[in-house]
């Protein structure tokens, strides 16, 4: 049930007005349906070759006509052979998020995505450079396991979670090799374990996987430390390799 102050804005509408804000823009990672939006906009003018991958910037868009989601746009880094995505919303000015509740005035709505947009797409390119530098975050003498221990534990994921992470893992070591053993290897993991899991779930994963992505060294040396004091039995218990 929802309340009388709650307001419609229709999912064509929006969809329209992306289509007309970002042209040649594509309709990615689909996972809504007839009430709910989740999905993503690719932009076809940052998309890079890599050696292992194609990377680009895209939009994580959403909405919803029976008051499940904002209306909402999140600058994010794609991979495309695998599809994963991260999000990330730290910069100022970089998304927009409506709720739907009193009088929305449409034209402005639009005009105030399309200002959001003009901030947020100049900065995808610096998303990607960040996604990729987490190549060299190296591990170090921390194991795979303890970081994916620590993974689950950061973010609080549950034993379900922790488990496909840790198998999306194992699929991301086979084809990165050493580079798996890095924060690169340990987000991909968990932005590839998302796309399994429910709608929700899977953009909450690509935050996480946001959150890995603008770690500053800090934080990342802090992540590695308390990784590398996880001792067998407690990285067991958090990778779900027991009960």
């Amino acid at each position: 049930m929802l309340s009388s102050r709650y307001a419609i804005v229709n999912n064509l509408w929006y969809l329209h007005v992306l289509r007309d804000l970002i042209p040649g823009g594509l309709l990615s990672h689909w996972r809504g349906d007839a009430d709910t939006i989740f999905g993503n906009v690719l932009i076809p003018d940052t998309i890079r070759q890599e050696s292992d991958s194609e990377y680009g910037g895209m939009l994580s868009v959403g909405n919803s006509e029976i008051g499940l989601r904002r209306i909402m746009s999140l600058p994010s880094v794609f991979r495309a052979i695998c599809m994963n995505g991260c999000i990330w919303e730290q910069e100022k000015g970089s998304k927009i998020s409506q709720v739907h509740k009193g009088v929305i005035d449409l034209e402005q709505l639009k005009q105030s995505i399309k200002k959001n947009l003009e901030k947020q797409i100049p900065l995808l390119g610096d998303g990607i450079k960040q996604h990729l530098g987490l190549r060299g975050r190296g591990l170090g003498d921390v194991t795979p396991l303890q970081g994916l221990a620590e993974l689950a534990r950061t973010f609080k994921l549950s034993k379900k979670e922790a488990i496909a992470v840790r198998e999306a893992y194992d699929v991301e070591a086979d084809s990165l090799g050493d580079v798996a053993k890095t924060a690169f290897g340990l987000t991909q993991a968990v932005t590839r374990a998302g796309q399994k899991l429910s709608a929700q779930k899977w953009f909450d994963f690509d935050r996480i996987g946001g959150d890995m992505q603008t770690m500053t060294d800090d934080k990342w040396n802090n992540f590695r430390s308390r990784a590398g004091k996880l001792d067998t039995s407690e990285v067991e218990k958090l990778t779900g390799l027991v009960v």
